[in-house]
């Protein structure tokens, strides 16, 4: 279980209430691609109560990934990011950047996926955010299932707000 659940952000939380409010009998790591990659697991509850979160992982997003690059150093220009799987290795400095950043952000998220599918073997893999493109999902591999949702965080948000409980 996760320890400090009151310091999930909201955009993690909400991702995970409309994974449970879509799908709330299987097992998903739900990968969220925007400013930053996000990854938590959750395992449904076996006995009707609520479902478990195994702990999740924060990272560098795809454009920050890029803008770190140029940000950071005095040299390499300002690129914007590419979804399509980029030269490898690259053959200019334009190309070794998306080969960099674009080829090392979908060989992370191979990573979670593979270490996820060790661990819970068939289950699914539910993608959101922004950088969801048809290109990386095609770049993303697993045993289980693969759905891209789009509006994740409107479910999410849509069960939250049938659940809260009104403030006195």
């Amino acid at each position: 279980m996760y320890r400090t659940p009151e310091t999930l952000g909201l955009d993690r939380k909400i991702q995970m209430a409309g994974a449970l409010a879509l799908y709330p009998d299987r097992a998903w790591m739900v990968l969220g691609l925007g400013t930053c990659l996000t990854v938590d697991w959750l395992l449904p509850s076996e006995t009707g109560g609520a479902a478990r979160h195994l702990g999740g992982l924060i990272s560098p997003g795809l454009r920050m990934r890029y803008r770190a690059l140029h940000r950071e150093t005095t040299a390499l220009p300002d690129l914007e990011p590419t979804y399509t799987p980029a030269p490898y290795p690259g053959k200019s400095t334009v190309e070794a950047i998306h080969a960099g950043a674009q080829g090392g952000w979908i060989a992370e998220i191979q990573a979670h996926t593979r270490r996820w599918n060790e661990a819970h073997p068939g289950a699914g893999v539910l993608v959101c955010g922004g950088d969801a493109k048809p290109e990386v999902l095609a770049q993303i591999r697993a045993d289980g299932p693969i759905f891209a949702e789009p509006n994740l965080a409107l479910h999410g948000l849509f069960t939250l707000l049938l659940h809260a409980k009104p403030h006195p």
